[in-house]
């Protein structure tokens, strides 16, 4: 409600008065001149004179009701106003500002029936009925409300606040786009209206249209500079128009006129936490629970900077102290259970997603998150239920439909793993993780073409995916293509030079095409990357071994053994190269160990060998 309007001081000269009135009139006209200048009590004791001289004065018993509202005794000036009205029922005036004084003393009831025998007194008394129309928005009679406000603009089509103030009572009913021809005209009216300016600037702002309401409260803080509101609700906007840095500069403003402004604080947090500066957010969260601990959604955010900056522990007590505050706090349950789950309390993390499910059985980020800790916890079959529920949740989500083909795959479920792959896919489709787990699969069940097109497709939307231009590579060296499978694993190690299996893989491609020194170069980078590799030591004393490097070649295995003493395949061909040797006796015992781990060919070398 912008505001209620008073009646003016009046005086009613009568066109014959015998001494007595003149004398009474001389102080009525005393206490208005006082009145004027603000000497109330004085005006008060004028008029009371006057009343002492003329008990009849309706218009003194006004006057001294106005300076009795003036000087707070609203109950004073009900008691004049009441007895002017016994001196003239006609008194429209008097009605109008027992009205106000009623409403005042919180006599809502009472206020709306003097403004409406205001009304009788005068139909198109505008000013009755645009404060009946305020009072009765109060009370929660909207539509009675906007009746008035419509009749007072109809005797006063120039009444500014009798738009502006239908236009908030149609705002609170929902009807934005009325609210703002309300505005409009209030606006036309009255171009100095910064709060006109400022609420047709929410109106917009709640149908969308950010860039009007930004320009409205723009001209809301040109009328009033020291306007925090509209700073505040001009940032509001420009966040949702990603706007981040200007909308900083707009909260900024907001806290620096008004430092106790907690909802400034709260969303420059926030934007803060956009903007990468966690410590700022952090700094601006803890503002506003120093100046309300009860704020639930500062905890919350404060633990989502704190998470953010790898402080899972502070998180954790933030999202605990949002809870304790609103049990009902869905989002607080997830993301607790999410700092949990980072901790490894993947137990702990299950109790909060289960939740958080509770709380909002429509949760599919509660159920993915507890299936992803269920997976952890080697519960497959429990996650797959989870990420099917996510999914029914919510059909479009296409982590839940990689995860739950992950958890199927590892159950050998490989049809049904491509399946929910495919289905990610078909989500999103630039999903490369969901193409090249495909391809891993297609290639359990022996499609290699299907295997080849998927690693393709992963290193189209993803060129730096090292693995599946190394994985591409073994499928295209399975199916002969070793020069192809070559450029594979060169592309690999250009994204990136530490893959060690690429290197071995490259090696062994460039072994099978006759190239045996290429190959021991790539096995000896992989050692370099990674000395504790028993494959590379073995890949590349088979090569020595192609090569005569006999000594190299035994070396090679091993340091293989050593690394892997279950390696049959070692003993047995450190056993060929002892025998090249001569050195019977080694090769033998190499031979009896690689039998003994299960090497069948090895039995037949001790037979023909070693008898």
């Amino acid at each position: 409600m912008k505001k209620l309007v008073i009646v003016c001081f009046v005086i009613c000269i009568a066109a014959v008065m015998n001494a007595t009135a003149q004398t009474a009139e001389s102080y009525n006209t005393a206490g208005l001149e006082k009145a004027k200048k603000g000497l109330y009590k004085e005006a008060f004791d004028d008029f009371t004179k006057a009343l002492e001289l003329n008990p009849q004065d309706a218009e003194a018993y006004y006057n001294r009701g106005l300076v009795q509202s003036k000087l707070g005794d609203k109950k004073g000036a009900i008691a004049d106003y009441t007895k002017a009205i016994e001196v003239n029922p006609q008194y429209v005036n008097a009605y109008s500002n027992r009205g106000l004084a009623k409403y005042n003393l919180g006599d809502s009831k009472g206020a709306i029936a003097d403004y409406t025998k205001a009304i009788e007194v005068n139909p198109q008394f505008a000013d009755a009925y645009s404060n009946r129309g305020n009072i009765k928005s109060v009370v929660g009679d909207k539509e009675g409300a906007i009746a008035d406000y419509t009749k007072a603009i109809e005797f006063n089509p120039q009444d500014a606040d009798a738009y502006y103030s239908r236009g908030n009572t149609k705002f609170n009913l929902g009807d934005k786009k009325d609210a703002i021809t309300d505005y409009n005209k209030a606006i036309e009216l009255n171009p100095q209206d910064a709060i006109a300016y400022y609420n047709r600037g929410v109106a917009k702002d709640d149908l969308g249209d950010k860039y009007g309401a930004i320009a409205d409260y723009t001209k809301a803080i040109e009328l009033n500079p020291l306007y925090a509101k509209a700073y505040y609700n001009r940032g509001n906007a420009k966040n949702n128009l990603a706007q981040n840095r200007e909308s900083l500069a707009d909260y900024n403003m907001a806290i620096q006129l008004n430092a106790q402004y907690t909802d400034a604080y709260l969303n420059r947090g926030m934007i803060k936490s956009k903007l990468g500066d966690k410590e700022g957010a952090i700094a601006d969260n803890t503002k506003v629970i120093e100046l309300n601990p009860q704020y639930t959604k500062a905890y919350y955010n404060r633990g989502n900077a704190k998470s953010a900056l790898g402080n899972k522990k502070g998180a954790i007590a933030d999202y605990t102290k949002a809870i304790e505050l609103n049990p009902q706090d869905t989002k607080a349950y997830l993301n607790r259970g999410v700092a949990k789950d980072d901790l490894g309390d993947k137990e702990g993390a299950i109790f909060d997603y289960t939740k958080a499910i509770e709380l909002n059985p429509q949760d599919a980020e509660a159920y993915y998150s507890r299936g992803n800790a269920k997976s952890a916890l080697g519960n497959k079959k429990g996650a797959i239920a989870d990420y099917t529920k996510a999914i029914e949740v919510n059909p479009q989500f296409a982590d839940a439909y990689y995860n739950r083909g992950v958890a199927k795959d590892n159950l050998g479920d490989k049809k049904g793993a491509i399946a929910d792959y495919t289905k990610a896919i078909e989500v999103n489709p630039q999903f490369a993780e969901a193409y090249t787990n495909r391809g891993i699969a297609k290639d359990d069940l022996g499609d290699k073409e299907g295997v080849i097109a998927d690693y393709t497709k992963a290193i189209e939307f993803n060129p730096q995916d090292a693995d599946a231009y190394s994985n591409r590579g073994l499928i295209k060296s399975k199916l002969g293509d070793k020069h192809g499978a070559i450029a594979d694993y060169m592309k690999a190690i250009e994204v990136d030079p530490q893959h060690v299996n690429a290197y071995i893989n490259r090696g062994y491609a460039k072994s099978d095409i006759g190239d045996i020194k290429g190959a021991i170069v790539d096995f000896t980078n992989a050692i370099e990357l990674n000395s504790q590799d028993a494959d590379a030591y073995f890949s590349r004393g088979n090569a020595k071994a192609n090569l005569g490097e006999r000594e190299g070649a035994i070396a090679d295995f091993t340091k293989a053994i050593e690394l892997n003493p279950q390696d049959a395949e070692a003993y047995y061909n450190r056993a060929i190269m002892y025998g090249q040797q001569g050195k019977l006796k080694l090769a033998c015992a190499d031979f009896q160990k690689a039998k003994e781990l299960g090497l069948k060919q090895a039995a037949a070398m001790i037979e023909k060998h070693c008898k």
